[in-house]
This record gives C-alpha cells, sequence and structure tokens, in this order.
C-alpha cells in the first residue's frame, strides 16, 4: 500500500509525466516546466523514468492510441485514485512487459530527451 505522504510526493510527478500522453505537441516551454517539477522531486533520472514506466504510463497510454485523445489534460483526481489502484494491487508479471516498454520508449523517449536537457 502507498503511504498518503508517498502519494502527496508523487501527485506533481504522476500530473507531469501524464502530458507525455496528451494528444498535443510539447513545446519547449513545456519541456522547461515538466522537468522543473521532475527536478524538485528529488527524484533521480533514472528513478523518474521508473514512476513513468510502473506508475504512470499503465494508466494514460491508451489515450495515445485513441484517433481523438485527450488533449487539454487527464483529470486529476480520476488520474490520481487510478494509479494508487494500480499501486495497490498486487504487481503483476506479463510476456508482454517489453512489447509494452517497447511501445513506451516510443511514444517518451523523444521527451525524455528534452527533460534530460534541463535536469543537468
Amino acid at each position: 500500500m502507498i503511504s498518503q505522504e508517498e502519494i502527496s510526493k508523487r501527485k506533481p510527478i504522476w500530473l507531469a509525466l501524464s502530458e507525455f500522453y496528451l494528444d498535443t505537441e510539447l513545446n519547449d516551454a513545456d519541456f522547461k516546466r515538466i522537468a522543473g517539477i521532475l527536478k524538485d522531486s528529488g527524484y533521480s533520472f533514472e528513478k523518474l523514468k521508473q514512476i513513468d514506466y510502473e506508475e504512470v504510463a499503465p494508466v494514460v497510454y491508451p489515450n495515445t492510441l485513441s484517433v481523438a485523445g485527450e488533449w487539454a489534460g487527464f483529470n486529476e483526481e480520476w488520474l490520481i485514485e487510478e494509479i494508487v489502484k494500480r499501486l495497490n494491487q498486487k504487481k503483476r508479471n506479463s510476456i508482454f512487459n517489453k512489447i509494452y516498454k517497447k511501445y513506451i520508449d516510443s511514444v517518451t523517449n523523444s521527451f525524455w530527451e528534452q527533460i534530460e536537457k534541463y535536469l543537468l
């Protein structure tokens, strides 16, 4: 079970990373703002990517497959509730993990390259 303290700490990260999965183009100002939020979290670059893979992406990646996906931003309450629900469930080990990771990388690698510039 994830603690309320940990939820509060991760909430800004979850909201920022969810922007990777919106049906919009992120610009330099967006990357700078997102990088600032991620930097303020105190987590390492690798830990932030892990949070994306394991916590954010499983909830919001289906939006990238939609013809008319969400573009204005995910409902904050829904997003947090869905992530917490997944975190409190038993972990599943799937043979699809490699395929899933490869897909998430295809969606987010260019974003992470932009973010990394501002984290250094």
